[in-house]
């Protein structure tokens, strides 16, 4: 947790760190003789009564759960990060890149590709219900707000001449599940914006809408943006050699949330959570080389600092991949920047970003369990029916494996077995595991321009320009 008293310094820092970024370090030959414009909703302020929003002022990220919350909320009073370190903050990430790059035009009616930059509105939107809950107000939201500004831009003679094939968007979080704004908004997503591009941390966040097919062709799922134990050097975690195999003392590490109860009656799925419950205690007294346990104080864990987490993760052979409520997590991210192997538990699987540029089949375990002890039964639907598709978001039932793995998934009854399959795997696969995860992992790092070595911005903004775009009229 940052203290008052070290937060002009870490602010002076992190401004330095900026500077590197204001031009791109690299080319993307792909992307040559394309011109992207960088379209900021806030430019619908006036004209559709929205109040202005400020990246740096509207909201703060909570250091500990890296979460947006609204910048007068208690948790995040006296200590928070810049919002650019957020978890979400892959879409801010995406913009500054394109800005600082030769790609970038500032004439909207000659650029190839617009880019939605809405990650203000969304990400205030966001705040708001980390700060207030899920609740309904008279009164107008930040969701409003971006209901506002979505329904100004397909108004425009720009979205209009191809009906937004060519724009994309970038969409950092989940779902947030009914509510006033949220149903409106999955509508446009789904149907208003079904011939652009769109970036999501999950599949089923498209995979709820009827013209899912069509919309698959432009989909890219991409990871979180990882937290840092250093603000001065945000990158210091890809920057840090990977542990030697035999100078790691843990064999398997895991930490999550799995209190079952905390949602119960609220309209969320829990069963990630009862999921992640039953393999920590399958798991937790498998030997001394095995770190396996929930952080909830109820339970008897309790949350570690991020310093000493990634500290666990560099010398820890295997780290499990869970999914929780809902497909994704932020805790891959952090496992591949500490070099820990990662270790897919299901199905259904956690998501697995950017799956058509990480060789997650060379670097990673997957194990099939057949004991559902706690867990829903596995359907993997491709399509869902219209009548319940709306509220499937965060349904274990959507989502749909990103990488064909059936072939090499370790088959095992049930979870307390997993132990014993890592232990006694060859020596030579987990040595090139390791080796191909030292080379891949720099994939997952966000930077805020284009890198030499090829990072998670490179490769969203490698997709955006190879998408496939209407005729010039």
């Amino acid at each position: 947790m940052i203290g008052l008293g070290r937060r002009t310094w870490l602010r002076a820092a992190v401004a330095a760190w900026l500077v590197i970024g204001i031009e791109s370090q690299a080319d993307l030959p792909i992307c040559e003789g394309r011109k992207i414009y960088v379209l900021d909703v806030g430019v619908f302020a006036d004209q559709q009564s929205m109040p202005a929003c400020n990246p740096d002022t509207t909201f703060r990220v909570d250091p500990i759960t890296n979460v947006p919350f609204l910048h007068d909320d208690p948790q995040v009073r006296n200590a928070y990060l810049p919002q650019y370190l957020g978890q979400y903050s892959g879409p801010w990430h995406l913009a500054q890149a394109i800005r600082g790059s030769q790609y970038v035009t500032t004439d909207l009616d000659a650029a190839d590709i617009v880019y939605v930059y809405d990650y203000c509105y969304y990400t205030w939107w966001l705040s708001f219900v980390h700060s207030n809950g899920r609740v309904q107000r008279d009164d107008p939201t930040p969701g409003d707000h971006l209901l506002k500004s979505y329904q100004a831009l397909i108004q425009t003679p720009r979205w209009q001449r191809h009906d937004g094939a060519d724009f994309v968007f970038y969409d950092p979080h989940p779902g947030f599940g009914t509510g006033r704004a949220e149903m409106p908004v999955i509508d446009m997503m789904c149907n208003t914006f079904r011939n652009a591009m769109h970036i999501v941390a999950e599949r089923s966040q498209r995979n709820v809408c009827q013209h899912y097919w069509t919309m698959s062709q432009k989909l890219l799922i991409v990871p979180y943006v990882p937290a840092t134990s250093d603000i001065a050097r945000p990158l210091k975690g890809f920057q840090m050699k990977v542990t030697p195999a035999n100078e790691r003392h843990i064999m398997l590490w895991f930490r999550t949330k799995c209190l079952p109860y905390i949602m119960e009656g609220q309209g969320r799925y829990v069963n990630g959570h009862r999921f992640c419950h039953h393999v920590a205690i399958a798991l937790g007294k498998a030997g001394v080389d095995v770190d396996v346990s929930c952080t909830d104080r109820q339970l008897g864990g309790r949350p570690l600092p991020f310093r000493s987490i990634m500290e666990r993760m560099r010398n820890a052979t295997f780290c499990l991949s869970m999914p929780g409520d809902s497909a994704s997590t932020r805790r891959l991210s952090e496992t591949i920047m500490a070099g820990c192997i990662p270790v897919f538990v299901g199905p259904p699987y956690a998501s697995m970003p950017m799956a058509d540029h990480v060789n997650y089949r060379e670097f990673s375990v997957f194990i099939n369990i057949s004991d559902y002890s706690g867990w829903l039964q596995d359907k993997m639907e491709w399509e869902i029916h219209p009548t319940i598709r709306p509220y499937h978001v965060l349904n274990p039932w959507t989502w749909i494996p990103d990488v064909q793995v059936e072939d090499i998934a370790i088959k095992t009854e049930n979870v307390s077995s997993i132990a014993g399959h890592l232990r006694y795997m060859d020596k030579k696969e987990i040595l090139h595991k390791l080796d191909t995860l030292a080379v891949e992992r720099q994939k997952f790092s966000f930077q805020p321009f284009i890198t030499g070595p090829f990072s998670a911005i490179n490769i969203i903004l490698s997709s955006i320009c190879n998408m496939t775009l209407p005729p010039k009229v």
